[in-house]
């Protein structure tokens, strides 16, 4: 589940406390939502005003293989998949790696 937190001037995007959590449902839940606030709160801003804009939740697909899959298919098309949960702070290197690739 994840927070997207917003203040002039300052948009954080916050998620994933590294709980497990597992649930067919599609909705955020009290629990989680209440943590990433928390966390935010005492870790990340503490003492500073802000407001929460959006809040959603989703799947996270997570293997036992942590290695992303980076390659080019053909000359138009290029991958960078299985990140294992782990997409949000890998994807701007893997980025710069497939457009080295391009």
């Amino acid at each position: 589940e994840f927070v997207l937190v917003t203040r002039p001037g300052l948009d954080r995007f916050l998620g994933d406390l590294g709980e497990e959590e597992e649930t067919f449902s599609a909705d955020t839940s009290e629990f989680i939502q209440n943590e990433l606030e928390r966390f935010l709160k005492e870790t990340i801003i503490p003492g500073t005003a802000y407001q929460v804009s959006h809040r959603w939740s989703g799947t996270m697909a997570v293997g036992k293989e942590k290695n992303p899959i980076v390659q080019k298919i053909n000359d138009q098309i290029f991958c960078a998949v299985r990140m294992s949960g782990m997409g949000v702070a890998l994807a701007p290197q893997l980025g710069k790696l497939v457009a080295g690739m391009m």
